[in-house]
């Protein structure tokens, strides 16, 4: 083989070998650093300058909760991202930091409808999530998250969610009964006359004598 040949096959070994090592990269900073599959980095950037009742009109959508006036779970799940969004807003993050928070929350919330995940088991996914967000994917870019955002979801995820979990388990988790909201009745009543008796009040002098009293009135 030449050395023309070598050359050409060791060019084609290294970018393989590069792309190999940047995809490992990406699949680890997707596991080290999860975003939100619903909505992208761009779609965020927009929900940032809205009110929040505009921004629960867009999660209904985004999350396809058409029953939520009327649906429990469909109402608790729209509160439940509406405020984790609208907390990360006013936290002042990112969009990237935003998206991370979001797949926080959708994550947590699927280990407990989906897999029944015990407490101190979805705790534990927890804290290994919050703590893979304070280390670097390389020397030249930084974490995620420092040490005081990363106490600050910790807290927010200890009020909203850990303090709660009970709740979000009976919720998700139990069955229950369709609610009773109105019920048949049959009521037997007496029959009343062809023609309602008129108001004494409302009749005339002379008829009522004639008509109502005309024993009276013949004696009379």
């Amino acid at each position: 083989m030449s050395a023309k040949a070598k050359q050409s096959n060791k060019s084609a070994d290294k970018n393989t070998n590069d792309r190999n090592d940047a995809a490992s990269k990406e699949n680890y900073a997707e596991k080290a650093n999860p975003q939100w599959k619903l909505i992208s980095h761009e779609q965020i950037n927009t929900l940032l300058d809205l009110t929040v009742e505009q921004v629960q009109f867009q999660f209904e959508e985004i999350l396809v909760l058409k029953n939520y006036q009327t649906c429990v779970k469909e109402a608790a799940l729209l509160d439940y991202f509406v405020s984790g969004f609208w907390w990360a807003r006013e936290m002042n993050y990112s969009c990237q930091q935003i998206s991370f928070v979001m797949a926080l929350l959708q994550l947590l919330l699927d280990n407990i409808r989906e897999k029944q995940m015990p407490f101190g088991d979805n705790l534990n996914e927890f804290a290994k999530l919050i703590s893979g967000t304070r280390q670097s994917l390389s020397p030249e870019v930084d974490s995620l998250f420092d040490a005081e955002q990363a106490m600050s979801i910790t807290d927010y995820l200890k009020c909203s969610l850990f303090q709660n979990y009970r709740l979000y388990e009976f919720l998700f988790n139990q069955p229950r009964e369709e609610l009773l909201l109105g019920k048949k009745r049959t009521i037997e009543v007496i029959s009343s006359a062809d023609f309602v008796a008129p108001l004494e009040e409302g009749m005339n002098t002379d008829v009522y004598l004639h008509y109502m009293t005309p024993v009276e009135h013949h004696e009379e």
